[in-house]
């Protein structure tokens, strides 16, 4: 039960982390961002594209598709960007979190590899 949350730094004080993946998603994840150094707010949520064969999620806001591997073997979920994906950051303060300060922009061919 609960949220399983697995998160990788980027560099800059940016943090990419991995939601709601805990065994096989059905329904769907999110992407978030946030800063190792100040309060924020992201949640870019994908949607499962075939519950029945979690292979690939496609973004619920904005444009951006994925493909979902498990990768036992190294104790990691994958994650290969199939489209640029855009992860909103906002402070956490901000009036529009669809107005972000921030974006971590993920480009098409890149590939994650979250540990679990």
């Amino acid at each position: 039960g609960g949220v399983t949350e697995k998160k990788i730094a980027l560099g800059g004080h940016f943090r990419l982390t991995l939601a709601g993946m805990e065994g096989a998603p059905s329904h769907g994840f999110a992407l978030v961002g946030d800063r190792d150094d100040q309060a924020t707010f992201s949640w870019d949520w994908f949607n499962i594209d075939d519950p029945s064969h979690p292979t690939s999620a496609t973004k619920l806001q904005e444009l951006g598709k994925l493909s979902i591997k498990a990768r036992p073997e190294i104790k990691a979920t994958e994650i290969k960007f199939l489209t640029d994906v855009s992860v909103r950051v906002a402070r956490e303060n901000d009036a529009d979190p669809r107005d972000p300060t921030w974006r971590i922009k993920i480009l098409k061919g890149s590939v994650v590899d979250f540990p679990k």
